[in-house]
């Protein structure tokens, strides 16, 4: 395991079961596709510096450039391990609905945003592998942490002093980066007497913006504030999602009354 790769699982299992699956609508937040999750996932994690959105065919070239190497099986399979990032299809052939990838979250299962569940959901690999025809597959370890430590202690023992930094200045950049990066930001907005904390603060609470557009054809207009409106949509979409459970709920009852009544002939 790696912090790139735990926290880009942090990642998916944040936003599983709350976004929803679109190739159309892939930049988030409320939708992604199965390849752009993984991209905001590494952003998220810290891999993918540049941000960049890109998709399965991409993969195959950014993947080895951020420090992942491939995975090869032998006759019993490919050893997948939690983590590891997989590809269905091959490359060339493996764009829009002819490939798929995600994590692993264990040997046996993975989590990926599909159009199946539409959502973000954790599957058996080889359930949903075979129910989709059986495609290649690759798959993608995280060496970068491994990268680190070896570029160090080989500096080290190069030139015999610990203070000489690394060759790979990138590599030592990254994962300083990585660990440091909450306590820099927590010095940050709390340094000079919190002036930046509090800037942050008045934005969110106190600056006030109108309101545009309509609702139900009807123009929306007052005040408010980006707190006020992020508890508003949070709000409204708490009781989206009561609302859909519910109609699950009457669906299901509805399809065993039918059956019932069905069997009852």
């Amino acid at each position: 395991m790696s912090q790139v790769t735990e926290t880009a699982l942090e990642w998916f299992y944040d936003r599983a079961g709350w976004v929803t699956y679109s190739m159309a609508y892939r930049n988030g937040p409320t939708s992604y596709d199965c390849s752009s999750s993984v991209y905001f996932a590494l952003t998220y994690a810290g891999d993918n510096s540049s941000g960049a959105v890109g998709n399965t065919e991409s993969m195959f070239t950014d993947l080895p450039n951020w420090g992942w190497y491939q995975v090869y099986g032998d006759a019993n399979g490919i050893p997948a391990q939690r983590g590891d990032i997989f590809i269905w299809g091959d490359p060339g052939a493996s764009a829009g609905a002819a490939g798929h990838t995600g994590m692993f979250v264990d040997p046996d299962n993975i989590i990926h945003c599909n159009f199946g569940y539409n959502s973000i959901t954790v599957n058996n690999h080889d359930y949903i592998w075979n129910a989709n025809g059986s495609p290649t597959c690759h798959i993608f370890r995280y060496g970068g942490d491994e990268s680190v430590t070896e570029n160090v202690a080989q500096s080290v023992l190069t030139t015999g002093a610990a203070n000489v930094a690394p060759q790979n200045t990138k590599d030592w950049f990254d994962m300083a980066s990585r660990q440091d990066l909450a306590e820099v930001v927590n010095d940050v907005v709390h340094q000079n007497g919190g002036f930046i904390r509090e800037c942050i603060h008045d934005v969110l609470h106190k600056e006030q913006f109108k309101r545009e557009g309509s609702i139900n054809g009807k123009p929306v207009g007052g005040t408010t504030t980006l707190v006020l409106e992020a508890q508003y949509n949070a709000q409204n979409f708490g009781r989206l999602k009561a609302d859909v459970l519910w109609a699950q709920k009457q669906i299901a009852e509805l399809t065993a009354e039918v059956k019932t009544l069905k069997e009852g002939k």
